[in-house]
């Protein structure tokens, strides 16, 4: 299965809307925030250029397309999920900076361009609780 036909069953039946977008980049980047992300690691997560300026998320927003919406939607989920097992946003953090025993360590899977792996993530954290 291709990325885009990944992204697209993920997202399959979703309505998005600027407003609902623009919503979902606030909680996003309040995770990014609590997370401790940098702005560089803010864009790769968000699959943003270097070029977009974070601080106009209407433009965000406006130019989204689906893979930022999978993105969003990965971020807040894996926070969702995380959550439950801890409040504390340390704990998450050193989650989120340590190799599973996939090898994979999260925050780098959360700042690429590999969507099954970004699934995975999700499923791993789920598997904690």
């Amino acid at each position: 299965m291709t990325d885009s036909n990944i992204v697209n069953k993920y997202t399959e039946g979703l309505e998005f809307t600027p407003e609902k977008t623009g919503k979902a980049l606030n909680v996003a980047f309040n995770i990014l925030d609590k997370w401790s992300f940098n702005d560089t690691e803010k864009r790769a997560a968000l699959g943003l250029s270097d070029t977009m300026p974070l601080d106009n998320k209407v433009a965000i927003a406006e130019a989204a397309d689906i893979k930022l919406q999978f993105r969003l939607s990965i971020i807040i989920g894996l926070y969702a999920d995380l959550k439950t097992l801890s409040a504390s946003h340390e704990l998450m953090m050193e989650w989120l900076r340590r190799s599973l025993p996939s090898g994979q360590v999260p925050m780098n899977v959360l700042m690429s361009d590999d969507y099954p792996k970004m699934l995975d993530l999700r499923a791993a954290a789920k598997s904690l609780q």
